[in-house]
């Protein structure tokens, strides 16, 4: 069973935003790999952050509502490993 899971949301970029969303997750034992914050070119004003961490499937669904509940998130949205793409360079040094 992989316990790796990604999850997307939109937020205000405002100070703090990224240890209140770190801290959902921390608080639920879950371990952040990866967390990036990139201004969203389709919602003015938003940000997408991804997070990708590990943890356990059991309480998924409750950290997604979790995290859509914390000020300044406008969405929040757990993305199964087929909707991932990984970037095409580490794909090429796999392939090498």
């Amino acid at each position: 069973m992989d316990n790796r899971h990604t999850f997307r949301l939109l937020v205000d970029p405002r100070p703090g935003i990224m240890i209140r969303v770190a801290l959902v997750l921390e608080r639920r034992g879950f371990t952040i790999t990866f967390m990036e914050l990139a201004e969203d070119a389709l919602e003015q004003g938003l940000h997408e952050m991804v997070i990708k961490a590990y943890g356990e499937e059991a309480k998924l669904e409750q950290i997604e509502k979790q995290l859509a509940k914390v000020v300044d998130v406008a969405e929040a949205e757990l993305r199964s490993p087929v909707h991932v793409k990984t970037p095409a360079f580490i794909e090429q040094k796999a392939v090498a």
